[in-house]
């Protein structure tokens, strides 16, 4: 009885009902809000995704990471029926990257399926979340620092542009008004990139309606007054109508003087001498499809514009080496502008930004390593005494050294210092412009004038050489120190025999730059010669490409020399003074 009475109550216990607070709660997504399934998801999203990531996204990925878990994952731009109005307006500008110089196809957008007002899946939503984010993230980077490495692509493009880090670069887009235009506004404020900018619009819009460049072939040197069957080629080029006279057409193989004004004003634009002579240089310019036409060129300046601080500073000097110029900038105005002289292809100057910290008068010159060893040892080992007949002096420790009394041939020359005393014969000059660095390059004045009337000015071993420097410290010295004119030329005229060196109250910025296409200040853009190379390396980056790159050619071993004749007669083909000139004239 007992133990019927046991099993009838376990079995009318197993089917009575449960309390209330003893029934099996519902699955947890079930009792989760929809922001908190969308955040669950982008946890586990990001999880995934960092996994399978490529190297190069990687970065990216962690910083996506820190960025949701700072927010408890909360999603940015999507809901759970799509997209938000934030998102909406990040993708539209995104979709016009290739206004800015940028590719579309770097940054894929996210796509969500409509679902007929019905709350989307919480994994399409992180999947559209993340995806959005870091296209965002990566189109900042590219817009503010570019898309390629420049020091990557050569050492002589010593700059390394500032990315925003990627936690402003996020919550400045989560929570600007207009996300869209603040995404826009990564890309530099410079003039010069804007001017960049709408050229490129410019091509793009004309690119349909271009009209078949008229090419000019090799041949003989064209000069005004000539008549030659490929002036009329000229003519048509430069769409020049022939001259009449009497009602009559001149001969359109005549090159007059309406012409003249015309290939001036193309050497002009190209960067070449404007002295209407079609040479080899102004023919090949004329040889085909001008490269003023290409949207890759504006492209690969506004790319090196990327690399540029944002702040260049109120009153600043700024090199471009392509045009072999040196302005001063202030307030955004050009203040002063003179011609220089920059360095040989094998001994660039290079692209950098320092702060120009004194300007030297009667400055000595010390000899760098690499010219000690490639090319005053040659000739060293042959005569020590030469050296002294052109100035040279040498010390060690402190303490001058006998050059006669030394063994080249066993001496390591580094361990020496070799300079030249200030003087007018002095390879710098009476100035020089000092904004230390580690290429150990400035500017200076010299004493060969005559090659600043070339039209192509590489000559020197990377540093810049100013053809009239004293009215550079002039420009420098009135705004640093209220000098007058006569004031600094009567510093660079004294003389004497020990350096003069001017300390500046604020250091003034120094821009090193590389651009073969510029806006004038008419808003013409001019085109230069792409001298080193580097704009068709940074097109073939930008392409990725990278393989196709060649590097600098360099001079690595010791310079061969003919035998130095210190009497001064040639001796082979080259004597002792024509090498000092070419050495020693060159920095």
């Amino acid at each position: 009885m007992k133990r019927t009475s046991a099993a009838l109550l376990a079995f009318v216990c197993l089917q009575a009902p449960s309390p209330a607070w003893a029934i099996e709660p519902e699955a947890p997504q079930r009792l989760l809000g929809e922001e908190d399934r969308i955040a669950g998801a982008i946890r586990q999203e990001i999880a995934a995704a960092s996994t399978r990531a490529a190297k190069a996204d990687k970065e990216l990925m962690a910083a996506l990471a820190a960025f949701y878990e700072g927010r408890s994952a909360a999603p940015v731009w999507v809901a759970r029926n799509g997209f938000t109005p934030r998102a909406e307006s990040v993708m539209r500008e995104i979709a016009k990257a290739a206004d800015w110089g940028l590719d579309p196809a770097d940054y894929p957008l996210p796509k969500l399926a409509t679902a007929d007002g019905k709350p989307l899946e919480p994994v399409a939503l992180a999947d559209a979340e993340i995806k959005l984010g870091l296209a965002a993230l990566k189109y900042a980077w590219h817009a503010s620092s570019g898309r390629t490495v420049p020091t990557a692509i050569s050492k002589y493009l010593d700059r390394k542009p500032a990315r925003p880090e990627a936690a402003k670069v996020l919550v400045t887009l989560a929570t600007a008004s207009d996300a869209g235009t603040a995404l826009r506004d990564f890309n530099p404020k410079h003039p010069q990139f804007e001017a960049l900018r709408q050229k490129l619009l410019e091509m793009r819009g004309k690119a349909e309606k271009a009209e078949e460049v008229v090419t000019l072939p090799p041949g003989p040197t064209l000069k005004p007054g000539m008549k030659h069957p490929h002036v009329a080629l000229l003519r048509k080029r430069l769409k020049v109508p022939v001259a009449t006279a009497d009602g009559k057409p001149a001969d359109e193989q005549v090159y007059d003087d309406a012409l003249v004004d015309a290939v001036k004003a193309f050497q002009k634009t190209h960067g070449l001498r404007p002295d209407a002579i079609v040479g080899s240089g102004t023919r090949k310019a004329f040889g085909g499809k001008p490269e003023s036409g290409s949207p890759e060129r504006l492209i690969a300046n506004m790319e090196a514009w990327r690399w540029m601080p944002r702040d260049l500073g109120s009153f600043y000097v700024t090199v471009n080496l392509p045009e072999y110029t040196v302005r001063v900038v202030k307030d955004g105005k050009v203040v002063h502008s003179e011609r220089i002289i920059i360095g040989k292809a094998h001994t660039q100057t290079p692209i950098f930004s320092m702060g120009m910290q004194e300007i030297v008068f009667q400055p000595k010159w010390g000899v760098p390593n690499s010219i000690k060893m490639y090319e005053i040892l040659p000739h060293l080992r042959h005569s020590p005494a030469v050296l002294a007949r052109h100035g040279l002096k040498v010390s060690q420790g402190g303490r001058t050294i006998d050059p006669t009394k030394v063994d080249w041939n066993s001496a390591d020359v580094r361990r020496f210092h070799f300079y030249q005393p200030p003087g007018r014969s002095n390879v710098l000059g009476v100035v020089k412009f000092r904004f230390p660095n580690k290429h150990d390059v400035y500017m200076h004045d010299t004493p060969t004038k005559g090659l600043f009337n070339s039209s192509t000015r590489m000559y020197s071993h990377g540093c810049m050489r100013v053809r009239d420097p004293v009215k550079l410290a002039q420009v420098l010295l009135a705004h640093d120190k209220g000098w007058s004119d006569a004031h600094v030329s009567g510093l660079a005229s004294r003389g004497g025999s020990e350096e003069n060196p001017v300390q500046l109250g604020k250091k003034i910025p120094v821009h090193i730059t590389y651009f073969t296409a510029a806006a004038d200040a008419d808003g013409k853009m001019r085109y230069f010669r792409d001298i080193y190379g580097h704009e068709q390396r940074i097109r073939l980056a930008l392409a990725g490409k990278w393989s196709q790159i060649r590097p600098v050619p360099e001079v690595k071993t010791p310079v061969r020399v003919a035998r130095p004749a210190d009497s001064g007669t040639p001796s082979g083909a080259q004597t002792f003074q024509s090498w000092m000139k070419q050495v020693f004239g060159g920095f």
